[in-house]
């Protein structure tokens, strides 16, 4: 009897310790994701944002306080989120811009958040929404905890919301951020109060420091196995619910497709595809600037800071082609 009760209290001192642990286990997890706050959310100490800073959260969260600072929005994907939009103003000066672009941002998501931001009151008078191909392809989009809408565009309550970022495991993204601080010089930075761009400021050092060197690093020549392009049709039909959104709501939309790197998209699609890929654009939005395929863009390593993203020099040609031909053409193309 005196055995059984010796197992059963080391068992009952085993269990404690589990529950002990596992509670210890879970307030460091809440702690770290409170106070380090990988995701941007909680904001409880003022230190810089990170890799993994939630774009949806923070930027609808900045409109929604300042309804009527901006009154029109640069929107799509990471490409378009590295535009500053003081180059859109220098076109049209009557207008204040925002980067309302976020990563692997999609039509769906822009008619998502212009919707609540205008059940919200925010000013909206004009979208520039640049078009990505990959949306549109059989291709897999990374979910992350910094991929969740904000609280008036997902319905969420704000309990459950924040309750999912405290539990959600994010030791890496959270020691990267730390690690991210500690050098002292950031690698991304992200100005949600102001322009709502980011800033690739460590490839941006690079490029000073030894442009043609960044160039043979970053553009090596890959053979890519041609694979069968699978079209995703939501997307296109979510693009024909957001041009129908504006057009009901008297919102003044530029539409374009985005310029690729020739290694983005060469050698993974056939001619056939692309030409299929903007028949179908065009069949919702009517002809639009096409620069995808834009010799002096596509070829241009200079222009980029990798296959996926351009720099702001091109940004800069890119919409003084958009704004320049639309008011030369009286809005037609």
């Amino acid at each position: 009897m005196k055995h059984l009760d010796g197992n059963a209290y080391k068992w009952r001192r085993f269990n404690i310790a589990i529950i002990v642990s596992s509670i210890i286990i879970l307030m460091l997890v809440t702690s770290i994701n409170m106070l380090v706050d990988p995701y941007q959310v909680f904001k409880i100490l003022k230190i810089p944002n990170g890799h993994t800073s939630n774009e949806r959260y923070n930027k609808v969260g900045h409109l929604i306080k300042n309804p009527t600072k901006y009154n029109a929005y640069l929107m799509g994907s990471s490409k378009i989120g590295l535009v500053n939009p003081v180059y859109a103003e220098a076109y049209r000066p009557d207008m204040k811009y925002y980067n309302l672009g976020v990563f692997g941002g999609h039509a769906g998501d822009a008619l998502k958040m212009l919707k609540a931001l205008k059940e919200n009151n925010v000013t909206i008078k004009e979208v520039v929404f640049g078009i990505d191909i990959f949306p549109y392809i059989s291709r897999e989009t990374e979910v992350t905890p910094a991929y969740r809408h904000h609280q008036v565009v997902s319905g969420v309550s704000d309990f459950d919301f924040f309750t999912s970022y405290l539990f959600v495991p994010s030791m890496f993204h959270s020691i990267t951020k730390v690690a991210h601080i500690m050098r002292g010089a950031e690698d991304i930075s992200f100005d949600f109060n102001n322009t709502g761009h980011y800033r690739l400021l460590k490839f941006e050092k690079m490029i000073a420091e030894d442009h043609k060197s960044y160039i043979k690093k970053k553009f090596k020549n890959v053979t890519k196995k041609q694979n069968k392009v699978t079209w995703v049709d939501d997307q296109f039909t979510m693009l024909a619910y957001l041009e129908n959104w504006l057009s009901l709501n008297n919102i003044q939309a530029y539409f374009f497709i985005q310029p690729h790197h020739r290694q983005d998209y060469q050698g993974r699609m056939l001619k056939e595809d692309l030409a299929y890929f903007t028949k179908r654009i065009y069949s919702i939005t009517g002809i639009i600037p096409n620069y995808m395929n834009d010799a002096q863009w596509t070829n241009d390593d200079s222009l980029y800071y990798e296959p996926k993203h351009y720099r702001p020099i091109l940004a800069q040609e890119l919409l003084e082609r958009l704004f320049i031909n639309n008011i030369a053409n009286n809005g037609e193309y």
